[in-house]
């Protein structure tokens, strides 16, 4: 039953006395412990793993994801590690939060890893021979609002309100992306996050182009474990942070054949088809969509699926207000990273 509450008017004040401090959304930050030019080689990344909010869609989530991945794809280069679906839970559960993205970090006071994940970056780090993980992480999350309705009088002053007792929830249009650089054996090394907000400005790019740029790690291709035959479903397109952690087993899906030339023809084709659909938009959006797209070089699926993945992102981009200034700053840092 609707709840009718109505405003009695009541004069009263209020002092308060408060602290503020800034938390700060962008940046890296390296453990004050940790004082290596490099993390210990080599190191492995993880593919990027989406922690989005399970609400009605804003496109944060999914923009920041793609636009990650290609960024993963175009400045790391490298085969990253396919984890099951449990141990995204892990990283959703004990790395996609406020105080490891922003608050404990930013002040220095905490760089440790909970047990799971810490089992869950060793395990890693074993079945793949490396020294140190960077796993990359997407967060968004969900806005709610009471679902209620105003009684108004003739001169349109509200004098009730009526709660139903509902919420209407979805996706907040802004997104948290961040890479954290793990040592097995310890904590978190060095962290760098940023923020992106709809409609997707030319600072968000700047930022996100940042998050890779000074990455203090080494890093080699994935490598594949021995895995039995029942191996973990592929991952739920959305995982709540706040979802319960288990158990992770390492299991690993086997190695792939090696692509022949055909198959590579057949990607180059399919590549070469998805940025000349690419209309409509600014000409630098499209030069960037093509660099990236051409510049990976991994098996032929993975390389349709990333250029896939880049021309959306690219598309959603150049439709905004900024879209044109957004591609020619991407442009620009791609080539000042040496990677045109």
């Amino acid at each position: 039953m609707p709840l009718i509450r109505t405003l009695i008017p009541i004069a009263f004040t209020f002092t308060s006395s408060v602290a503020c401090t800034t938390i700060q959304v962008a940046g890296a930050f390296r453990n004050p412990n940790f004082k290596d030019d490099k993390a210990p080689a080599p190191t492995v990344t993880t593919e990027v793993i989406p922690c989005l909010s399970s609400a009605a869609p804003s496109g944060a989530g999914s923009l920041a994801t793609s636009r990650l991945k290609g960024m993963m794809y175009s400045h790391v280069h490298k085969t990253p590690v396919a984890l099951p679906a449990p141990a995204w839970t892990i990283v959703c559960g004990q790395l996609a939060t406020s105080k490891k993205f922003y608050k404990d970090l930013v002040f220095g006071t905490d760089w440790k890893t909970d047990e799971e994940l810490h089992n869950l970056v060793k395990e890693i780090a074993e079945a793949n021979k490396a020294k140190s993980v960077l796993i990359p992480v997407v967060r968004s999350r969900t806005n709610c609002t009471e679902d209620q309705a105003h009684v108004r009088d003739s001169t349109g002053a509200t004098v009730a309100t009526i709660d139903y007792g509902t919420q209407t929830c979805k996706e907040a249009p802004y997104a948290d992306l961040g890479v954290f650089l793990i040592d097995p054996e310890g904590g978190i090394l060095y962290k760098s996050t940023t923020q992106i907000i709809m409609p997707i400005s030319v600072r968000d790019e700047t930022d996100v182009a940042k998050l890779l740029k000074d990455v203090p790690a080494t890093f080699v291709d994935a490598a594949v474990a021995e895995s039995p035959a029942t191996a973990f479903a592929a991952p739920p397109a959305a995982m709540s942070p706040a979802a319960p952690t288990g158990p992770v087993a390492a299991v690993y899906a086997p190695p792939a054949a090696k692509a022949n030339p055909e198959q590579q023809k057949q990607a180059d084709k399919q590549i070469d088809t998805m940025i000349s659909e690419l209309a409509g938009v600014p000409d630098d959006c499209k030069r960037y969509a093509r660099l990236v797209c051409k510049r990976y070089q991994g098996p032929p699926d993975n390389r349709v699926q990333v250029c896939k993945a880049q021309v959306e992102s690219v598309r959603q981009i150049a439709r905004s207000p900024q879209g044109k200034a957004a591609c020619t700053n991407m442009l620009n840092q791609y080539s000042g990273a040496g990677l045109e």
